[in-house]
């Protein structure tokens, strides 16, 4: 599993379909528009040795193996690296 941030998580959420549907404390919840999936994150959580392991929870709840989200994550860099030619 790679190191990734909060807001990296997030954004990975939202390329997979999920949105964002608010606040309740301290924890943001989200949800998938077709299969209504619901997920809560504690922003908090990423802050410090902790955030690996809350990174893989979060793939988890999503319905990921930790090695599909690192394939996953290595392809979107990779295509996010290539310069577009339009």
């Amino acid at each position: 599993m790679p190191n990734v941030s909060y807001r990296e998580i997030t954004r990975f959420l939202q390329s997979i379909g999920y949105q964002y549907q608010g606040t309740s404390g301290s924890h943001e919840k989200w949800t998938h528009p077709i299969t209504n999936h619901s997920i809560s994150i504690k922003a908090e959580s990423f802050w410090g040795s902790n955030a690996k392991n809350i990174a893989e929870y979060i793939v988890k709840q999503v319905g990921l193996r930790p090695g599909d989200f690192a394939k996953m994550w290595q392809d979107k860099k990779r295509v996010a690296k290539t310069p577009c030619l339009m």
